[in-house]
């Protein structure tokens, strides 16, 4: 048994957990659990959160307009659990609700599909405990997909011995540089303090997908974020959901643009990525986005996403070839298209 393991067992049998060294007792954490049709999974993903055993949370499910029962199921677990329910208006409303019904001094998230390893809330508290000048503590996640059954394997398969504390000195300091060439921080695997949340005015409501890639671009030009060297979440891997589903607006594009043109290339502290980076990076997301609609979607969105990556970097000649068969396949959809 590691040390974070030893630390959350023996909270079983301590009412007060204080940080080594420190006479305080830990901080209160709301955890927010937006929930949409997720019934199926969402007992486990709350078990995770109370199988940490850390002694001062609380648990908000925000049930964003489901019809399966998954807040009839939130509400089968009485006083530890807190249940909203509200039309669906997405993730990011539903995070922002269960933020202002709250009461913690810190905010950690999972989704109710998702779960949380052992330790993780522990370890994190106790690392902001001595690291008061970071403001995003957050560890490695892995992607939970199906079997060739089509189950899902338990999740003590991935419960594997942890290295004792520390940081990924790969990911230190501040990362909004590193954030621009992908969103390397999973919601449900960090912990902020509500401070952070507040200052930058919560989620923004009007991104379905990329919301949380936003408010992590926002954050890192604000404070430092550091990585723990340990697995600490699941994110079931699920074909059905938002990400895998074409839509006409390149979310991620959008909203890593709009922090190029506000911000620039660099990190506060003044590490900057190149131009040569950026331009490969919105190459591959407009790549990506006109297959996705070339595959699954509008041909008319897969051409204006191929001709866009074309733009980026004339010497990838595949993207020339889909924008080619992009544009025939616009031309053979209208011409089968039945005149009046």
């Amino acid at each position: 048994m590691n040390s974070i393991q030893q630390k959350v067992t023996d909270s079983l049998s301590t009412p007060k957990v204080e940080y080594p060294g420190n006479n305080v007792t830990l901080p209160l954490v709301s955890v927010i659990v937006p929930a949409y049709n997720c019934a199926q999974f969402l007992p486990e993903a709350l078990d995770s959160i109370l199988s940490q055993h850390y002694p001062n949370l609380e648990i908000i499910v925000v049930d964003d307009g489901s019809s399966d029962g998954s807040a009839e199921n939130a509400e089968a677990y009485g006083s530890p659990v807190t249940v909203i329910r509200q039309k669906n208006q997405g993730p990011a409303a539903a995070r922002n609700r269960g933020v202002r019904e709250s009461h913690g001094e810190y905010l950690a998230f999972l989704d109710g599909d998702d779960v949380w390893l052992p330790g993780k809330l522990l370890a994190q508290m106790e690392y902001f405990a001595s690291h008061k000048d970071v403001g995003i503590v957050y560890g490695n996640f892995k992607r939970w997909g199906m079997n060739e059954a089509g189950d899902y394997p338990p999740k003590e398969a991935f419960i594997t011995p942890q290295p004792n504390g520390g940081i990924d000195n790969n990911e230190p300091g501040w990362i909004y540089h590193k954030l621009l060439l992908g969103n390397i921080v999973h919601i449900i695997s960090a912990v902020i303090p509500r401070s952070l949340f507040d200052t930058l005015g919560g989620i923004d409501e009007s991104l379905r997908v990329g919301e949380d890639y936003d408010f992590w671009l926002r954050a890192s030009r604000l404070v430092q974020a550091h990585k723990l060297a340990i697995d600490v979440a699941l994110y079931r891997t699920n074909p059905g959901s938002t990400t895998h589903i074409p839509r006409s607006i390149n979310n991620e594009q959008v909203v890593l643009l709009r922090a190029v043109e506000k911000y620039g290339l660099a990190s506060p502290s003044g590490v900057a990525i190149s131009e040569e980076q950026i331009r490969a990076r919105l190459f591959k997301l407009s790549f990506g986005h006109g297959y996705l609609h070339f595959w699954h979607g509008s041909p008319q969105v897969a051409l204006l996403a191929f001709t866009d990556a074309i733009r980026h970097d004339r010497k990838q000649v595949k993207a020339f070839v889909y924008c080619f068969l992009s544009y025939l396949r616009c031309k053979f959809s209208r011409s089968t298209e039945p005149t009046h």
